[in-house]
């Protein structure tokens, strides 16, 4: 792949030049799927719905197949398991599936649904799930916590009235105790010994509309409890659920109904997080379709999914992908291994029109077309991947999505052009963008100053307001620093004024979660924005005093935000060390306790020094290890212990894989590294680290 303007310089320069030595070789796209490009972009066109209905999703789904239900145990031969037959755990949640959406958006079981977006993942053993996320129509949204009490429950059933519903939501919709229950549940915490997912929930008598998340439920206290596991759990261990459906499908349905635009961009980022990995390739890579076979992790029910060519990912109503390039720098892509000369693929790329110069000739060729934006151009006309051009709509409607363009100074151009193409119709050509009161401008930011849409940082404003749809509070945080180094706003402290709430957004919640502030401020909040930006500031050797018009940070963050590796590496009782140290250092022979000094002394005195213990197997090499570290460990002192095995680091206290505590490649050559960027916590944590065993 390479831009068109590029590969038709190449061949002038050289028309000899082989095709292999030009471009990105080997590239897994967009349109494969389960490769990152693809998962990046479908993200992206499920938040392009979700800003055509101005961000007002309503409900959020989880639907997880039940390896019991009854079609599938029917289908069954004598002496198998489901886990057995995942052809038929697939078909059945397949088919189940489909008649859920069904139920959604032609049976109307919310009311009216109008955009709903789906994903299928696979959990760790291997059983398919679907995440989802729909709109309503206007008339049918629930907009009071009486409607919400209608649709959706947080309780348990009466089991005299509903014991059929009862025993669903008993086996399907109840959290698997943890906390004091069970302090080694999977949702629980290792650092903040709480649960992941908040449970139990606090009692409440009514059904309340959150400002930050979800609606918050009901959970009447009716003073009864049901065992569930063994253990004794009321309406505060219920995941939200709706009766119909749980009754329906007969399995793990959880239904959340979204009350603040904030969740919806982080449902999105979780929904379309990506597949499971195995190993990753930590080093350069070339060959992206290698790198993907080496990284990817398959399961049974997975490998049966795809083979049938089931749907991963639906999204309604359909997505155009609209082109942004300057004039000639289209992207070409052609295949290496095909008798193509490069003068053929640069003949053949010269006549094919993309999205956005077929728009051009749209607007020339159909009087009706010069009434929309490009963007909008998709509701009433319809692309032909085959015939590259737009023609009218006869039936339905679709939404554009512009692909992203940073405004670094690099590529400002191409900023500029998509910004005129969100306020200028019926272009026909790339001059006619480029002309205002019938002068043409020399550049497209030249045509963004005379329209007026540059003024008072006017740019940089619409950048944030349309990242802060999609992005998450750290992207926002990293685009701010971005415009504030690379595009010289006029006013800094406005740009942060108007967007401060978007730009922390997240930051209440990591606050609260990381028990840095129980009950944050507003101010708390806006404070700890600006200091996570005056850190990410410090990595490019700059700082916030550079902008003098910006607000400083007021409070001490730093003693507050530690590294959670270090944390976790000094988290040891030190009373306990120090009695295991008192118990195993009498226990050491003559060489033992000579080495076992060495040591200890070098670690005090910081020489920085190297040591190798040799000897045969059984000889006490791990005995030392395992007495340097609680007499080191007493002392707050960090230890850092790797083994090159998994069993081997299983013999030392808190010990680890090198490969995993080091990001060592497990594929050597002469040209690896280990991947620790110099700023991240595991840097850190080495630079602190007073003996690496």
């Amino acid at each position: 792949m390479e831009q068109y303007s590029d590969l038709r310089g190449a061949a002038e320069q050289n028309p000899q030049l082989d095709l292999a030595q030009v471009g990105t070789r080997i590239i897994l796209p967009s349109s494969f799927t389960g490769s990152t490009r693809h998962m990046q972009a479908t993200c992206q066109d499920a938040l392009a719905v979700n800003c055509y209905f101005n961000s007002r999703a309503d409900f959020f789904l989880t639907m997880t197949a039940n390896p019991h239900w009854p079609e599938v145990q029917a289908a069954l031969l004598p002496g198998q398991k489901p886990e057995d037959r995942p052809d038929i755990v697939c078909r059945v949640f397949h088919a189940k599936r489909e008649e859920l959406m069904a139920d959604i958006m032609k049976n109307d079981c919310f009311g009216k649904c109008v955009g709903i977006s789906h994903s299928n993942e696979f959990q760790k053993r291997g059983l398919p799930h679907t995440h989802g996320i729909g709109y309503l129509a206007p008339e049918s949204k629930l907009r009071s916590p009486e409607d919400i009490d209608s649709l959706l429950s947080a309780e348990f059933p009466d089991p005299d009235t509903q014991p059929e519903l009862f025993e669903l939501v008993k086996k399907f919709m109840v959290h698997s105790p943890c906390g004091v229950h069970n302090p080694t549940a999977p949702c629980m915490d290792q650092e903040t010994k709480k649960c992941s997912k908040n449970f139990p929930k606090p009692f409440r008598d009514q059904t309340s509309l959150s400002e930050d998340s979800y609606a918050v439920l009901r959970r009447r206290d009716t003073g009864r409890t049901f065992e569930v596991n063994g253990k004794e759990v009321d309406n505060r261990w219920i995941v939200p659920y709706s009766p119909y459906l749980i009754w329906k499908y007969c399995c793990h349905i959880n239904l959340e109904w979204v009350a603040s635009i904030k969740a919806i961009k982080y449902i999105y980022k979780y929904i379309y997080k990506g597949h499971d990995r195995t190993t990753m390739e930590f080093r350069t890579c070339q060959n992206e379709v290698k790198q993907y076979l080496d990284t990817r992790y398959v399961a049974q029910h997975e490998a049966f999914w795809r083979n049938m060519a089931y749907e991963m990912h639906f999204i309604s109503p359909t997505v155009y992908r609209l082109d942004i390039h300057l004039p000639g720098m289209q992207n070409v892509t052609w295949n290496e291994d095909a008798a193509e000369t490069m003068n053929e693929i640069i003949e053949q790329a010269a006549t094919k029109d993309t999205t956005l110069t077929a728009w051009f000739k749209a607007n020339r060729n159909f009087e009706e077309a010069r009434n929309f934006y490009y963007q909008d151009f998709p509701t009433e006309f319809v692309y032909s991947k085959a015939k590259r051009m737009w023609t009218p709509r006869q039936k339905g409607f679709a939404i554009g999505r512009m692909y992203y363009v940073s405004p670094k100074a690099n590529d400002s151009e191409r900023f500029y052009l998509r910004l005129l193409l969100t306020a200028v119709k019926g272009a026909t050509s790339f001059e006619a963008l480029r002309t205002v009161n019938n002068q043409l401008k020399p550049t497209f930011k030249e045509a963004c100053i005379a329209l007026g849409l540059l003024t008072d940082d006017n740019e940089w404003h619409q950048c944030l307001g349309e990242a802060g749809l999609m992005a998450t509070g750290h992207q926002l945080r990293v685009l701010f620093i971005t415009i504030l180094i690379d595009c010289s706003p006029t006013h800094p402290r406005q740009l942060w004024n108007n967007h401060k709430h978007s730009l922390c957004d997240d930051l209440r919640h990591t606050l609260q979660r990381r028990h840095i502030r129980e009950n944050p401020s507003d101010e708390d909040v806006w404070d700890y924005g600006l200091f996570l930006i005056s850190t990410l500031l410090s990595q490019l050797n700059k700082s916030l005093t550079f902008w003098p018009d910006m607000p400083q940070v007021q409070q001490e963050w730093a003693a507050a935000v530690q590294n959670p590796l270090i944390v976790c590496e000094q988290d040891y009782d030190t009373e306990q060390q120090t009695q295991l140290a008192e118990q195993r250092i009498p226990l050491l022979n003559h060489d033992q306790r000579s080495a076992f000094d060495l040591i200890m002394q070098a670690v005090e005195a910081k020489s920085g020094q190297c040591f190798f213990l040799h000897g045969p197997g059984g000889t006490g090499k791990t005995f030392v290890y395992n007495t340097l570290c609680p007499s080191l460990r007493a002392k707050v002192k960090i230890v850092i212990c790797v083994a090159s095995s998994g069993i081997a680091s299983l013999l030392l206290k808190g010990g680890r894989t090198v490969h995993s505590t080091f990001k060592v490649p497990l594929d050597i050559h002469e040209s690896s590294s280990c991947n620790i960027r110099k700023n991240s916590d595991l840097a850190e944590l080495i630079r602190c680290a007073d003996l690496i065993i």
